[in-house]
């Protein structure tokens, strides 16, 4: 009889369900079975489960694309990689065959699966996956800690096109996990770090995480209140939110740079062209990161970015639904699910 295992499907729109599914077993020679240690939901995965969702999803996969795990099995041909072992997993596949993957932009693959999305991920007791998607991280560092390398990556991968430098006065548009890692990640730069957020909770948060100040753009006028910073703009805006272009083309200052980091395929923004060239704007886009990974492992190993202060919640894997709520409420910040 076949061994079974609790999983969190997406199963039709906007519905995320709890339920039992046999247990994957390697069946190529370069598969590695690990038992999911601990995942952590991604804003990209609510946007998945909105209704229209506004990020794409195969209906039936096992969600969560940010977890850790230890290694359980492996097929013939894994070599780097030994039972017992803990590693994170690089969740996005590419095919290795299209235009930007052979010309080394294997992020922007025009054939990519991602685990947790299109392929099964680690909202689950065990996953598979191959052994080039996984990367070893030291066994003294906690799961809940390793599950922030996926999400930091990303990050350390804006910074190749953010060109941040020390003394830097920058926007972060959402005090989410990912508004947070950069908010620390700059203030690691030496950046002077404001963050925008209206939710009262995630307020905290940022201040927590460095931020030299917090501003509520709801209640408070955004453009007035950077003006205690810098009357002509700030050097840099970082849009984590993904539908906040016009606002931060608003409040950026003439030659500064504006990145757009959030995900949001319903997203319309209206904005003046002449601004940009005029103000000589960089608008820049980045998703993920690419060769990143062994970069994020070792600002979390080594303590340099202290992703422990996201952290607001952790639960069991049977009650990821009342997490969600929590995270859609903005009562959340990062929510570690246990398998």
């Amino acid at each position: 009889m076949t061994e079974q295992m609790l999983c969190a499907r997406f199963t039709e729109v906007g519905i995320l369900k709890v339920g039992g599914a046999p247990r994957p077993t390697v069946r190529h020679d370069t598969d590695v079975l690990i038992r999911v240690e601990a995942a952590s939901v991604c804003g990209s995965d609510l946007k998945i489960l909105s209704v229209p969702p506004q990020h794409p999803a195969k209906q039936g996969v096992i969600m969560g694309h940010e977890y850790v795990g230890e290694v359980v099995d492996a097929g013939n041909e894994v070599t780097t990689l030994r039972t017992g072992e803990r590693v994170v997993v690089e969740p996005n596949i590419s095919c290795e065959k299209c235009t930007y993957c052979r010309n080394n932009l294997r992020h922007m693959c025009e054939n990519q699966q991602t685990l947790g999305e299109t392929l099964d991920g680690g909202f689950a007791e065990f996953n598979v996956a191959s052994e080039k998607q996984l990367h070893k991280i030291d066994r003294g560092t906690e799961p809940e800690l390793a599950v922030f390398v996926e999400p930091l990556s990303c990050v350390v991968g804006a910074f190749e096109v953010l060109r941040a430098f020390p003394g830097d006065i920058a926007l972060v548009q959402g005090a989410g996990p990912i508004g947070l890692l950069f908010t620390l990640c700059l203030k690691s730069w030496g950046a002077t770090v404001i963050v925008a957020e209206p939710s009262a909770f995630r307020r905290r948060y940022a201040v927590t995480c460095g931020a030299n100040s917090v501003i509520d753009p709801i209640a408070e006028d955004l453009r007035h209140q950077l003006e205690d910073f810098s009357e002509s703009g700030v050097d840099v805006v970082v849009d984590t939110v993904g539908s906040l272009l016009a606002q931060s083309l608003a409040v950026v200052r003439r030659h500064g740079r504006v990145i757009l980091f959030g995900v949001n395929d319903q997203a319309i923004s209206n904005v003046l062209q002449y601004e940009i060239t005029r103000n000589s704007l960089q608008v820049m886009g980045t998703f993920v990161g690419s060769g990143v990974f062994p970069r994020a492992i070792r600002l979390i190993v080594e303590g340099i970015i202290d992703v422990q202060r996201l952290i607001s919640h952790r639960m069991p894997l049977r009650e990821i639904g009342s997490g969600l709520q929590l995270l859609r409420s903005g009562e959340a910040v990062k929510l570690i699910i246990q398998p």
